[in-house]
């Protein structure tokens, strides 16, 4: 597994758990905490992507 890989594993990840307890501890009420915890989930996914795509370019050239 290359170190891109770790990377972009270890954002999802972080941005999973963050999610979940937007969604579980959150303040504001059910619907706005579902909503907030989408929104990390995807700002989530969107930074890994940025993330491995860098590395991956870094390490080609």
């Amino acid at each position: 597994m290359s170190s891109a890989q770790i990377v972009q594993l270890l954002i999802t990840l972080i941005g999973i758990a963050l999610a979940m307890l937007m969604f579980l501890f959150g303040p504001f009420d059910l619907v706005w905490n579902t909503v907030a915890a989408v929104v990390i989930f995807i700002l989530a996914g969107v930074a890994a992507g940025f993330a491995y795509a860098k590395l991956q370019a870094g390490r080609k050239g």
